[in-house]
């Protein structure tokens, strides 16, 4: 599989697959660049960060990213419970 990292591949263009995967990650992570360029392995931190801004209107990426904030307390106190650790969220 070709990486971004990879000289002569091709990463500028999407894939229906890497929009898919983008789109379910936005909701999971939010704008986390690295975390979206982790689970999308064929895209750059900074390639991540385009496509957002790039897109942003075309596939309602901000609806996405306002649904992760909604939850994103819930999601972090159940991460930091399941290790041990308690934070308050200010």
């Amino acid at each position: 599989m070709d990486t971004p990292d990879d000289p002569g591949s091709d990463t500028t263009r999407w894939t229906d697959e890497e929009i898919e995967t983008m789109k379910k990650t936005l909701v999971e992570f939010g704008t986390d660049w690295r975390k979206l360029s982790e689970k999308i392995n064929t895209k750059s931190d900074l390639q991540c960060r385009n496509f957002y801004f790039n897109f942003r209107k075309k596939y309602g990426l901000d609806a996405l990213v306002q649904d992760y904030k909604k939850v994103w307390p819930l999601n972090e106190w159940t991460i930091l419970n399941t290790i041990g650790k308690f934070r308050f969220i200010a």
